[in-house]
């Protein structure tokens, strides 16, 4: 791990820690006035510290606008922190909500390492003084950050300081994607201290809360929010009329060889694979050169014109992850968003994941049939033909439709999230009596 000049590591971790004394005498005379404004008002304040902005997409983004969508409807205000270059290209950020951007460095503030632990102490601090000095007296009743980089050391750091309830929600584990040991070793002592002082910890699967080494007494299952539009009808139960499996999502060149295994498939019963991706795609070439058949969806901007398509015209869509674990080890705890989305659109989902993976585990234990995790012929060939067979799909369409109206219902997520508020709420209220 790169290291500061012993000198210059003292003089950060002192800067640091000045500026979370700074930023704690700054708050604590406003705390118990902001406390009674928003008893008088009796509303309530969600500020959000996340690496990333709500937005349409794939990933943390939609998941984060959605459950701010309904918190908005609800009637809560609501504040987003992020970073400058995220908050420019959010468009999908409500008028309504008030946004602080977090400048990628102000001249004074010292460089930042994000594998330096004195770095990340010193940034965090800044980030959180600066949060606060825009807040004033408006202080939030809640913080919420979606777990990845200082930002959400920075809202735990806030919310410590003003005695205000941290909900932590975790959706991968950020030392997958770190460029070294060092670094990855970093991540995870960086992520358990966040995790360490949440009030709750919405993991989306076991496994991620297993590997954190979350308490089952604040942490919960939390899966991602999905759209809240239905895109069949319940009396209409009809496979359409070609063979169609769609996928939209990220193409990585390291999952090609599930596509391909997958159009061959396809390919011998007629049948044909729908990318939702852009035309310079790596893998849709490789994909379409082989299968020429092979058709493409330009993504379109909002989410739910996927779902829209896979409902009147897919067969099936696609929920694929490297079949070897080293490849995508990411996969080992974290939950296919796309699988909770796309339930909406009523047809049968095929998974393509590995047996030992959050996914895997899932699949195995609630009995869904349409998982496999080799690439055989004799593996992969009868959950095509499953699609073909009329009464076989009614009974995968109408398992999907099950899991749409309960455990991927976006109404009993949101529930879940804003029970999770309140509990967090009480705990901090509990803490301070």
């Amino acid at each position: 791990m790169a290291r500061l000049p012993k000198f210059a590591a003292t003089m950060v971790k002192t800067l640091g820690v000045h500026l979370e004394i700074v930023a704690s005498n700054d708050l604590d005379t406003s705390a118990s006035e902001a406390k009674r404004e928003c008893r008088n008002k009796k509303t309530r304040h969600l500020l959000v510290i996340s690496f990333i902005a709500p937005g349409q997409g794939t990933g943390s983004g939609i998941v984060l606008l959605r459950h701010l969508q309904n918190l908005d409807a609800a009637g809560w205000r609501i504040t987003i922190c992020a970073p400058e270059r995220e908050l420019a290209s959010a468009v999908d950020v409500s008028p309504g909500w008030r946004t602080i951007a977090i400048p990628p460095r102000v001249w004074w503030w010292p460089p930042f390492r994000d594998y330096v632990h004195a770095s990340n102490i010193c940034r965090a601090a800044l980030i959180a003084r600066k949060v606060a000095g825009a807040l004033g007296r408006d202080l939030p009743t809640h913080i919420l950050t979606v777990l990845w980089g200082v930002e959400s050391y920075s809202a735990a750091m806030l919310a410590r300081r003003i005695g205000r309830p941290l909900i932590a929600i975790v959706h991968d584990q950020q030392e997958f994607w770190a460029a070294s040991p060092a670094r990855r070793a970093y991540y995870v002592r960086r992520n358990q201290a966040v995790l360490s002082r949440a009030d709750i910890v919405f993991g989306v699967s076991e496994e991620i809360l297993n590997a954190y080494g979350v308490c089952r007494k604040k942490g919960e299952i939390l899966l991602p929010a999905p759209g809240e539009t239905i895109f069949f009808s319940p009396d209409h139960l009809v496979p359409p009329p070609e063979l169609k499996v769609f996928h939209a999502g990220s193409l990585h060149p390291w999952q090609a060889d599930n596509f391909l295994a997958l159009a061959s498939s396809l390919s011998a019963r007629g049948g044909k694979l729908v990318l939702v991706t852009d035309a310079g795609n790596q893998v849709y070439r490789i994909v379409s050169e082989r299968f020429p058949e092979t058709e493409r969806m330009p993504p379109p901007r909002e989410n739910d014109l996927v779902v829209q398509a896979i409902a009147e015209r897919a067969s099936a869509c696609l929920v694929s992850y490297a079949l070897d674990r080293d490849v995508q080890p990411w996969g080992a705890s974290s939950f296919p968003s796309k699988l909770i989305d796309f339930s909406r659109a009523g047809v049968p989902v095929l998974i393509l994941a590995p047996e030992d993976s959050a996914i895997g585990h899932w699949c195995r234990k609630t009995g869904f049939d349409l998982f496999v995790s080799d690439l055989n012929a004799d593996c992969l060939d009868p959950m095509v033909e499953a699609l073909r067979d009329a009464s076989r799909w009614r009974i995968a369409a109408s398992r999907i439709r099950m899991l749409a109206a309960t455990d991927f219902s976006a109404l009993e997520i949101q529930r879940k999230l804003e029970a999770g508020l309140s509990r967090a709420e009480a705990s901090v209220l509990w803490r301070s009596s």
